[in-house]
């Protein structure tokens, strides 16, 4: 075992403090995903096949020379957010930054990259601001792709951007996709992340398999405000759950927020402790309502064993709540983990992401910004890898292709993903972790547990 500090989830520290720049749930509801590594498969050559000749015109914003692509900045984030002090690196810094560096080695098969930017406040209603955005990347402009921070595009806006041909690439490990969603939306890519209805029964399982549930009464907290946590919760978790023998005795909501956590917490943890509740997880987004629970409990008497995920963000809240106050904690987590203060463990690409943002003139002195800068290496650079692929026509078709092509083995910032799954998530891997109060840390295993369901 060796103690290390999750450097990719380092970004969701953001995130736990702002809900991910706008917190807003798809309007989709999920269904089961296809289980076997034969649909998968199957799935993920449907998305490549080979454009028809009708299908054979360049995408929006393309030409022979020149490829335009839009980017939702956060300029607004970058005031400390719920209170916490929490910072948020900024895109419209970082990003160009990137594309110049791109542009000044030739650009993508001779292609320029030029970036066409909407900007998000968290704290207005989402429904405007992504309408706005729309128009921007559509109708003002016609941008190919759509670069993302949020973790929530709302349903609306996938449609938005897919009737007007241009694909958006969530980069947030956070990013709530599932079955249904892709399905919907052929053009919507989110490669840093895992897909819920393939997490939901491997987290389970991987519990089951490590002792979680035994002689336990499980409690549950589900996302009060994310319709796609909660529908993954009643359709795949739940049964999961029943099939490993751990049936909840008791199943409650959390809001994805500090304040209104902190008073779900209030009602909900009598709630708990009269039910015999002994063992708690959650399915949620951002860590917050779960750790705000961990920490109302512990402060009542009430400490049930909890398990976190790398949905509930647990290195983020782990920083966020007292030294200690996550003494139990035991979880499993996908992507890189990586020691806080040794760069150098970071991979290769996440290290070629430090070093050219650095000689680009940012300063990434904490995990926080590390994580945000990952973040952003990471979307762009897998548009690029993926356009890199395409060698005819540049259009949504070609993409997908050229993102299957990517394989099983790519390496991005937040480590290797299998872009072969269903074309377009890529995590395929757990990691165990449990948290050591003598360090204030989590300690991470050497041997990930591989999910391909």
């Amino acid at each position: 075992m060796r103690i290390h500090r999750p450097g990719p989830r380092a970004w969701l520290t953001a995130a736990a403090a702002m809900t991910v720049l706008v917190t807003a749930g798809c309007g989709t509801t999920a269904s089961q995903e296809d289980s076997t590594s034969a649909e998968a498969t199957s799935a993920a050559s449907a998305s490549a096949a080979p454009a028809s000749s009708a299908a054979a015109e360049p995408g929006p914003g393309v030409s022979d020379t020149e490829i335009v692509i839009g980017l939702e900045t956060n300029l607004k984030s970058q005031e400390n957010q719920g209170g916490t002090g929490l910072q948020v690196p900024s895109a419209a810094e970082q990003v160009p930054i990137l594309v110049d560096q791109i542009n000044a080695a030739g650009g993508i098969n001779g292609r320029t990259i030029t970036l066409v930017t909407a900007d998000f406040d968290p704290s207005q209603p989402t429904a405007p601001q992504e309408n706005a955005a729309c128009n921007t990347f559509t109708q003002d402009n016609q941008v190919f792709a759509v670069l993302a921070l949020r973790s929530d595009a709302t349903d609306a806006y996938l449609t938005c951007l897919q009737d007007a041909g241009t694909i958006l690439i969530a980069s947030s490990p956070t990013q709530p996709v599932t079955a249904e969603i892709l399905a919907a939306h052929p053009g919507f890519y989110a490669p840093q992340t895992m897909s819920l209805t393939r997490f939901a029964p491997a987290y389970v399982t991987a519990l089951s398999d490590s002792g979680f549930f035994t002689d336990g009464k499980l409690g549950v907290l589900v996302s009060a405000d994310n319709p796609t946590f909660q529908t993954v919760y009643d359709t795949v978790m739940a049964p999961a759950l029943e099939a490993a023998g751990a049936t909840p005795v008791y199943v409650g909501s959390v809001p994805d927020d500090f304040a209104k956590a902190g008073d779900a917490a209030a009602t909900e943890l009598p709630k708990m402790a009269e039910a015999g509740v002994d063992r708690l997880m959650a399915l949620e987004p951002n860590g917050i309502g779960i750790g705000t629970f961990i920490a109302g409990g512990a402060a009542a008497g009430f400490t049930p064993k909890a398990t976190m995920s790398t949905f509930d963000t647990p290195d983020p809240v782990r920083a966020a709540l007292p030294p200690g106050t996550l003494t139990g904690v035991t979880g499993f987590a996908f992507g890189s983990t990586v020691d806080d203060s040794e760069v150098d463990s970071l991979n290769a690409t996440a290290q070629k992401c430090i070093a050219d943002l650095t000689a680009g003139g940012q300063q990434i002195a904490d995990s926080n910004g590390r994580g945000v800068s990952l973040i952003n290496c990471a979307g762009v650079w897998f548009l690029a890898d993926a356009l890199a692929n395409v060698t005819g026509v540049v259009n949504a078709e070609s993409f997908a292709e050229g993102a299957l092509a990517l394989g099983t083995d790519y390496e991005s910032p937040w480590g290797n993903l299998d872009m072969t799954l269903d074309g377009r998530t890529g995590q395929h891997q757990f990691t165990s972790f449990e948290y050591k109060p003598k360090c204030n840390c989590f300690v991470y295993g050497d041997a990930p547990i591989d999910v391909v369901g």
